[in-house]
């Protein structure tokens, strides 16, 4: 497990965004054993707190109503709760299982608790951005009818220094979108799959300023 000493904010935890209405729900991907960092993401120590944690609390600060984590068994324990957090609603994940098993466990609680609006994916190693990012994806997913999923894009030097195009987290889906990815097989199933194999309308690309979209804590500048 990496130390708190070894992690360096990829956003500033001291600046809490405004929370808007964007009547969507989101699901925290933390269930993976995290052998690359040092034991599972979710209980890695980020500002003072689990990085778990941290991020519920972020996207709970953004608007998203409920929040449902999927957590590595070793973090779904009652000494890591927030009772302080009503809005987030916690599960296991099955930590062997591939991440889009994880996915559609966290899409079947949503369902479970009344929800049948759009949902906001997070993987717990991307840096939750800023709430402006949030409210442009509901806003794109509303006025293009068609659209199934909405993603942010950052545009970025690439290699050979031309400007390129990159697409981050988090990822809108529709309700149609949740109800198509719930019913495919969890084991073989990819959601990077499934979004390249949409028709080009059925996917809106977000122009965002916010460069932690592309982030990861893992790679940027935090290792293990």
């Amino acid at each position: 497990m990496l130390s708190c000493a070894a992690m360096s904010s990829a956003t500033d935890p001291n600046v809490a965004p405004s929370p808007p209405d964007p009547a969507a729900a989101a699901v925290l991907l933390a269930g993976g054993h995290g052998r690359r960092a040092g034991g599972p993401k979710a209980l890695i120590c980020w500002e003072d707190d689990l990085l778990w944690r941290w991020q519920a609390s972020r996207l709970v600060q953004v608007g998203c109503r409920p929040v449902v984590a999927v957590l590595h068994p070793d973090a779904f324990l009652p000494q890591h709760a927030r009772p302080d957090l009503p809005q987030v609603l916690t599960l296991p994940s099955d930590a062997d299982a591939p991440q889009f098993a994880s996915l559609q466990r966290g899409l079947r609680r949503l369902s479970q608790a009344g929800h049948d609006g759009p949902v906001l994916l997070l993987p717990v190693d991307c840096p939750c951005p800023d709430r402006q990012v949030f409210a442009g994806l509901v806003a794109a997913w509303q006025a293009v009818g068609s659209a199934r999923v909405a993603r942010p894009e950052v545009v970025v030097p690439g290699p050979d220094g031309l400007p390129q195009v990159r697409h981050g987290h988090p990822v809108l889906l529709d309700p149609d979108a949740v109800r198509e990815l719930l019913a495919l097989d969890g084991a073989t199933s990819r959601l990077d799959h499934w979004i390249a194999g949409l028709p080009p309308e059925a996917r809106v690309d977000v122009p965002v300023r916010d460069a932690s979209v592309l982030a990861n804590f893992n790679r940027d500048g935090v290792t293990g």
